[in-house]
Formats: C-alpha cells, sequence, structure tokens
C-alpha cells in the first residue's frame, strides 16, 4: 500500500459501566460488565486485519482518576500486541498519564500529528500548527485546523457519540465516537472509523466499522387493526425474533405500540409490566440476542366490552392518552384510570 491507513476512535470509557439494564437477567449483566473492552478489543483486531499504520485515539481512555491505573494495566497487552504486527498508537494528550504512556506519540493541543511513508514504513511525528514543513498526511483537532504544506488534512472532533462528518467552512471534519453505547440515551450503531490516505492525489477515505457488543434501540410496533395484550404480546416476539435474525449482536430494545386496542378481559392483561414480563419469559426461555427493556402502550382508540364503547368514552380516551407518562407505571395508571370511567359512563347511560 503506498498510501497511509490509520483506525481512528474517540473516547474509549473503559472505566464507566453501562447503565439502564434494571431486572436483566444474569447473562445480560456479565455482557454488559464486559462490553466496553470487548469493543475496545475489536477496535485493535480490526486495525490488525486491515493491516493499518497506526490507531488513533482522539478522546481520553477513561474520564476516572480513580481508575487510571488499572485502565493502563489492561491496555497494555492489546497495544503491546499492536506493536508486534507494526501498528504505532497515537493517543490525544489527556491527564491519564498511566495510558499516555503506553502511546508511541502523544498529541499535545495546538500540535498536529504529521505522517509520511518511507521506505515501506511511516514515520509519525508531531508539530506546532505553524509548521512550515511537508508531509503526506496531518491529522489535526478541528479548533488548529488543516495544514497547508500536507498532501492530505483529516480534521477531528473528539465526541463521544458517533456523529455525521460536518463541513464548517469548507472543510471535512470527522468524529468517531466511541466503541459502545453505555445506555439507551445513546441509541444506534458505534464504532470506529478506517481512515485511507492518497498523498498522491490528496484524497481521503473513510470507512465505519461497527464494535459494539450490546445496543440499544427504540421500535415502533403498529398493528393494522384492533389488538388484544395477546396480540400485542405475538407481535413483540416476533419482531424480537426478526430483530435478533438480523444483528449480530445483543439488542436492547424499548418497544412502543401504538394501535387501537380491544379491553376484555381483567384490566392486569393490559398493564406494560405484565406484557413485558409474558414477552421476557418467551424470548429468554434460550437467548435469542434481543433483550426487551420495557413495552410502552399508546392506544390510538380502545373498545371495550359490555357496550361502553361509546362517543363519551372516546373523549376520555382521548383526554387521559393525551397525559405526559415517563414510564410503565404512569400507562398502568392511565389504564385504570380509563376502565374506571369507563364504567361509570355505562352506569349513567
Amino acid at each position: 500500500m503506498n498510501g497511509i491507513r490509520f483506525v481512528h476512535t474517540d473516547h474509549l470509557r473503559l472505566a464507566e459501566s453501562i447503565t439502564g439494564l434494571a431486572a436483566a437477567p444474569s447473562w445480560l449483566g456479565r455482557l454488559a460488565r464486559d462490553a466496553t473492552r470487548g469493543a475496545v478489543s475489536r477496535v485493535f483486531e480490526i486495525a490488525k486485519s486491515r493491516n493499518a499504520d497506526f490507531v488513533f485515539i482522539g478522546g481520553r481512555c477513561t474520564e476516572s482518576g480513580e481508575f487510571q491505573s488499572s485502565v493502563g494495566q489492561w491496555l497494555e497487552k492489546p497495544i503491546r500486541n499492536l506493536r508486534q504486527h507494526g501498528i504505532q498508537v497515537v493517543m490525544a494528550a489527556s491527564q491519564t498519564v498511566a495510558t499516555e504512556c503506553l502511546a508511541d506519540v502523544v498529541l499535545h493541543p495546538g500540535n498536529r500529528l504529521h505522517a509520511t511513508r518511507s521506505k515501506g514504513q511511516v514515520r509519525l511525528e508531531t508539530r506546532p500548527a505553524d509548521s512550515t514543513e511537508t508531509s503526506e498526511l496531518a491529522v489535526s483537532p478541528e479548533l488548529v485546523g488543516q495544514s497547508v504544506n500536507a498532501a492530505c488534512n483529516y480534521l477531528f472532533r473528539a465526541q463521544i457519540r458517533p456523529a455525521e462528518s460536518l463541513s464548517p467552512n469548507g472543510q471535512m471534519v470527522y468524529s468517531a465516537g466511541t466503541t459502545q453505547s453505555h445506555g439507551p440515551h445513546e441509541q444506534g450503531e458505534f464504532g470506529c472509523l478506517v481512515v485511507d490516505a492518497d498523498p498522491d492525489i490528496g484524497r481521503l477515505d473513510t470507512f465505519f466499522e461497527s464494535t459494539d457488543l450490546l445496543r440499544f434501540e427504540t421500535r415502533k410496533i403498529e398493528p393494522p387493526s384492533v389488538a388484544s395484550s395477546q396480540m400485542i404480546c405475538d407481535a413483540v416476539i416476533e419482531e424480537s425474533r426478526i430483530l435478533a435474525r438480523q444483528q449480530r449482536r445483543t439488542t436492547v430494545v424499548d418497544w412502543h405500540v401504538e394501535t387501537p386496542l380491544e379491553c376484555t378481559g381483567e384490566l392486569e392483561s393490559w398493564w406494560p409490566d405484565t406484557i413485558l414480563n409474558s414477552v421476557r419469559s418467551v424470548l429468554q426461555q434460550g437467548h435469542i440476542g434481543v433483550w426487551p427493556r420495557c413495552v410502552q402502550l399508546t392506544p390510538s382508540n380502545v373498545r371495550f366490552a359490555g357496550g361502553a364503547d361509546c362517543a363519551a368514552t372516546r373523549v376520555l380516551t382521548s383526554l387521559l392518552f393525551e397525559q405526559p407518562s415517563d414510564s410503565n407505571q404512569g400507562s398502568c395508571t392511565i389504564f385504570a384510570e380509563l376502565i374506571t370511567g369507563a364504567r361509570l359512563l355505562g352506569r349513567a347511560a
């Protein structure tokens, strides 16, 4: 390869815990404990399989000073393995001395990383932003800007969450994000960027590689007709199985169900926790790769047995479900109020 190839990732967050998994089964708890380190290991495996010249870590390895030493000890082995494959490691400067000492090159604020291939090897060095020396590739923080003396310029912005490339002032800025989501507030795909620089034509190509072992998503189900509580359970189970076949990782899902509902039988069958427990009991008889974190019901209309489906009931339904609800317990309360109101309306009719 005549160009230069590197793998870019941002904050590794090796000492942070994954949240949002209350009442998770033991197998999911074990996966959550190991997911972040497993995702970082995947970054290094990608660098080896893609024959990268170096790995660039644009953010912190850990935000916690308490765990700097243990994180540094864990990183020693995989970084040593990278060097055995001829891959260098570059880290943006941070307050984590225990991890900085593991890097081949540390990029300090206000400087640029310059790379040049010579005799089949890539030479890396950092220079002040005002340096006039030439290079084949310059990797710079967004605030420093691009180098006029480099054939290829890669501007980065270290972020936690992945983001599309930005083009401020006509310059492309790349954010790799972190390697693993740490809760339902971080949804979507997480990974790293593989970057190919061709100094002969001044071109950069970036390729996203997913590394997350555990993913958080929100999925919506909209049954085409009036549904019973059992139909909702069956729909969530079927959609979970489809998702498990599509993805090669464990996915934690918030299921949102929006549909006309048919309220017959006992009220308890419509409580979101009741539906959630029924779904979990079926899916987790054998782990299939999807764990339902919650089931939220948003009825667009409600029908009642015994002739309670009247204009006044529909108005009551609309008013109740316009109330904001931030939890499954809120949904249970709405159903209880709805049934009580419908019965009172039925007696008054």
